[in-house]
């Protein structure tokens, strides 16, 4: 708002003053707009990679966080199970062992579905999916896993497990023993 002083007059002592009040011009209010413009089109590029950027990476940890959660789940699984008749089928890329009940258990890590009622947890390769199979249930622990390896370094002793993320090269894996002597 440009104010413009028009003239000043001593009426009474009092001094007055008249202001004309016309707001913007035309050529002020088309500058004005044409560097906001120029201001804009710099930093929108900036501000849209900076978002994908952070996208990209939330994706990233997120494939990550899942990879290590179902090692440690599978991990955590294995180690409830008694330590004295746990036994690893190296054909059916399979774990069995006896809850505190002593009833049967399985993890199965072959990557086919498996519906039976004593699999506490299997891997469904397919869908890229761990699942946990309490109570014939089959829910989705995890997903974004590609592939889980099971290695016997010491038959019938000492597993290794391998869980790799899909999508990006990430893998995650541990060493367990299987009998406690």
């Amino acid at each position: 708002m440009i104010l413009v002083f028009i003239n000043s007059f001593n009426r009474g002592g009092v001094m007055v003053q008249r202001y004309n009040n016309r707001g913007f011009t035309l050529l002020e209010t088309i500058l004005s707009m044409t560097l906001f413009s120029s201001v804009l089109i710099v930093f929108i590029p900036f501000a849209t990679r900076s978002i994908t950027m952070q996208q990209e990476l939330e994706n990233t940890l997120n494939l990550q966080h899942n990879t290590r959660f179902a090692l440690n789940y599978i991990e955590k699984r294995i180690r409830e199970c008694d330590k004295q008749q746990i036994t690893y089928y190296p054909d059916k890329k399979s774990i069995e062992g006896k809850n505190d009940t002593y009833n049967k258990l399985w993890i199965d890590l072959s990557g086919n579905k498996r519906m039976t009622r004593n699999t506490l947890l299997y891997f469904y390769r397919s869908r890229g999916e761990l699942r946990v199979n309490k109570n014939g249930e089959n829910n989705v622990l995890v997903d974004g896993i590609k592939d889980i390896a099971v290695t016997e370094i010491v038959e019938g002793e000492l597993l290794e497990i391998e869980v790799f993320a899909s999508k990006i090269d990430y893998s995650v894996k541990t060493r367990l023993k299987l009998k406690y002597r």
